[in-house]
């Protein structure tokens, strides 16, 4: 199907043509937007992640800088909800982050 026949149809889509899954997203987006995404995949499979791995990386931002503030790790890991040496991890790997003070270990509540 050509470009120009493509567009005039899908000028012609209506929320009541799609399914009901892509009916609630329509709902949350919007047609145009709907039928730019629509355009974008083209018959993909499309995975939307859980909100959890959306904010990782802010989460990440957070526990540094309250690490770098003097947060112990402990009380960083139960804030987030995270085992201690997955907090450890998170510190460790940036590489602007000063050494771990064995203070910042010991747990304050």
């Amino acid at each position: 199907m050509d470009k120009k026949l493509l567009d005039e149809l899908m000028a012609d889509v209506r929320p009541e043509d799609l399914d009901e899954k892509n009916r609630a997203i329509f709902e949350i987006i919007g047609i145009e937007a709907m039928k730019k995404l629509f355009d974008l995949r083209r018959g993909d499979n499309l995975y939307i992640p859980k909100p959890e791995k959306l904010i990782m990386q802010a989460r990440n931002r957070r526990i540094i800088k309250e690490y770098r503030e003097g947060t112990t790790i402990s009380c960083i890991a139960k804030k987030y909800d995270l085992t201690v040496q997955h907090v450890w991890r998170i510190v460790k790997e940036e590489p602007k982050c000063k050494p771990l003070r064995s203070a910042q270990l010991i747990k304050s509540d």
